[in-house]
């Protein structure tokens, strides 16, 4: 009979401190409880994907007119450079010919490349665009595009132990109050399972927040963690 009041008792608090869906009582010993972080952390490099192509200063493109690859390279990574783009920051990540098809016509071969720009912030980025825009770069299509292909945290690893640590600490809380006014304490972990499925995100996804006052300007890396922690009762 004892046990059985204590049995009892003990699942009257847990009900009324904590809804079902967070904890579940699995024998008198056991008690399975929801632990819950929420993390989100500001990328600190921001990949940029510039490319650029030949071009031609008259219509009929006749080969002496074409401005080659070799000479619109040096002047688009003199602009990184006045943007304050460092050398080791900048690497070659993809070359292609390309033959332009426009209204059903076939213009001439060209040769079209891509730099990586590894950055931290998006005022980086604005001021960037802006050296572009004011070295002429986007006039006669030289610039095909800037677009954001990868972000990262450079200690994210670190930052996911941290969150994963907090949803325990938020788990043994929570059974902690539950055992509160019973008599009992809780003992040791049994187990630890990962009950949440984190989203995967990539530069497509990750979009630019002009009212962001701090930080990269840029929607922030989730690492929240949902846990199901067994604990022993003593």
């Amino acid at each position: 009979m004892i046990n059985k009041s204590i049995f009892l008792l003990f699942f009257c608090v847990s009900y009324s401190l904590v809804s079902a869906q967070e904890v579940f009582k699995l024998d008198q010993n056991t008690i399975l409880v929801t632990g819950k972080s929420d993390l989100n952390l500001s990328p600190n490099e921001i990949i940029i994907s510039l490319s650029f192509q030949e071009y031609f200063n008259d219509k009929e493109e006749s080969a002496n007119q074409k401005v080659s690859i070799e000479v619109i390279e040096k002047r688009v990574r003199a602009t990184l450079e006045k943007a304050g783009i460092k050398k080791d920051k900048i690497t070659v990540s993809g070359a292609r010919i390309i033959r332009p098809y426009i209204n059903r016509i076939y213009y001439k071969r060209r040769i079209n490349k891509t730099l990586s720009i590894c950055i931290a912030t998006s005022d980086e980025y604005i001021n960037l665009v802006r050296q572009l825009e004011s070295d002429g770069l986007f006039e006669n299509d030289l610039i095909t595009s800037v677009n954001i292909s990868a972000y990262r945290h450079t200690e994210k690893e670190k930052y996911e132990v941290q969150s994963h640590q907090e949803a325990l600490v938020n788990a043994k809380a929570k059974a902690e109050q539950i055992l509160k006014g019973t008599g009992r304490k809780l003992g040791e972990i049994r187990s630890i399972r990962e009950i949440n499925i984190r989203p995967q995100q990539n530069g497509s996804a990750y979009s630019f927040e002009n009212n962001t006052s701090e930080g990269s300007g840029f929607k922030p890396i989730s690492l929240g963690y949902s846990l199901e922690v067994i604990f022993e009762i003593d």
